[in-house]
């Protein structure tokens, strides 16, 4: 089971192991690794939501990583909302509200960014033009890495399938932003597809 959250991963992916006989994956430690890998500086950044930043998953995974980083975490918490009601990054509220959670890390030495919830990535564009040359970790994608290497390359062979717990307008417009790929009637909804 992958827990593609990254509040889920830094809270209870300890408990759903314990409770739960099934190999877990969160988005912590994959991330974590990462970063510790990359950074040149030797300070990392991390934003994700108030929980995750409180919980100091992030902080404790890179340090045990590297004892010698820095670690400098700011919680985004407008982030989650303004992707979820289709808030483009270009868009000028996306860009005040980056601008003013990224100013923690000017002039900081920064030079890897954790993007620690999956819904960040959707705002990549805007941390990029913020701190030009900062490495951006998105969780999903350094999860989806390690995981390769536990199950193997498929050649693309098997089955997906998502589920969500609503569908609206907005949600269909956020899967086709993610991947066109994917026809958002496809995904089932908890309690109406079930």
């Amino acid at each position: 089971m992958v827990v593609a959250c990254g509040t889920v991963s830094s809270n209870s992916l300890d408990f759903l192991k314990a409770r739960y006989d099934l190999p877990m994956y969160g988005v912590i430690d994959s991330a974590a690794r990462k970063a510790a890998a990359l950074t040149r500086t030797g300070t990392v950044g991390v934003i994700g939501t108030q929980a995750t930043v409180k919980s100091g998953a992030f902080r404790r995974t890179i340090l045990s990583a590297d004892p010698s980083l820095q670690v400098i975490s700011r919680a985004c918490p407008l982030i989650v909302p303004m992707v979820e009601s289709g808030v483009a990054p270009d868009d000028t509220l996306a860009e005040l509200t980056c601008r003013r959670y990224l100013a923690d890390f000017e002039g900081q030495g920064v030079d890897t960014l954790i993007m620690g919830c999956t819904h960040y990535p959707i705002y990549r564009p805007a941390f990029e033009k913020l701190l030009p040359g900062v490495q951006m970790i998105d969780v999903g994608q350094a999860l989806a890495e390690e995981l390769k290497g536990v199950f193997g390359d498929r050649d693309g062979k098997g089955t997906t399938e998502y589920y969500a717990t609503e569908r609206s307008a907005a949600f269909d417009e956020l899967v086709r932003n993610i991947d066109p790929a994917i026809d958002p009637t496809d995904i089932r909804v908890a309690g109406i597809d079930e």
